[in-house]
This record gives C-alpha cells, structure tokens and sequence, in this order.
C-alpha cells in the first residue's frame, strides 16, 4: 500500500479501524474476491479470529461474509449509491456460529482505488 493511501486510512474518523468498541472492516471491492485490509479489534473479537487468520484473506469463505442476496443487494448499493445505511446482515464467527449485526458502509477512494468502509452493530441474541 503506497504511503499516501497507508497514511490516508490513519486519519479516518475517530482511529475507527483501531476501535476496541466499534466493529469495523475496510476491504477492497468486489462480489467473490474483496479482501480485508484491515480491521478493527472490536471486530476481530465480533468474528472470534485474530489479523493473522484473516489478514488479506478474502471476505467470502475464509472471512466473515456470507454470499447471498441480501449481500449481492447491500453491494449494488455501494456501487450505485456509494453507501447505504442500517442493513442487515449475518457474520459467521470462527466457531461457525451466525451473527446477526447491522451494517452502515461507505465506498472510499483512495488514491483512485475504491475501498469499502463498514460499521457493524451486533443485535442482541
């Protein structure tokens, strides 16, 4: 990652991607293939894995994500609108356990590549 971009994602709002508190993501864009590029540790404790299990994995299979409509449709947004508010959405955590959470995101340029930024909000069991 070229500096700019590396000191660009510092200084996104309020050190979220380094949030004890609030679960976020930033990965690059696509359907099958987006990967993680980095997240915050109330994620990584949201998800029950660590940086190294996910670092640059893909978010689909290894990671976290589930393929399925309700994504295809949270992804259509992003592209068209550039973000979407208060989705709903379902994590697997390590454990294979479902996850029921809520997702605002937002489609990021930096330096020209386009990155998604997504705040998770877990709903309660």
């Amino acid at each position: 990652m070229a500096a700019s971009r590396a000191r660009q994602l510092e200084e996104l709002p309020h050190g979220l991607l380094d949030s004890l508190f609030v679960p976020v993501a930033l990965s690059t864009v696509g359907v099958f293939d987006a990967r993680y590029l980095r997240v915050s540790p109330a994620f990584l404790n949201l998800i029950g894995r660590s940086w190294v299990e996910i670092a640059a994995s893909h978010l689909v299979g290894p990671g976290a994500a589930l393929s399925n409509p309700a994504r295809d449709r949270r992804l259509m947004l992003l592209d068209i609108e550039g973000g979407y508010l208060a989705e709903r959405a379902t994590l697997r955590h390590a454990s294979g356990r479902l996850i029921e959470t809520v997702i605002t995101a937002q489609r990021l340029r930096i330096d020209g590549t386009a990155l998604d930024l997504e705040i998770f909000q877990p709903l309660p069991r």
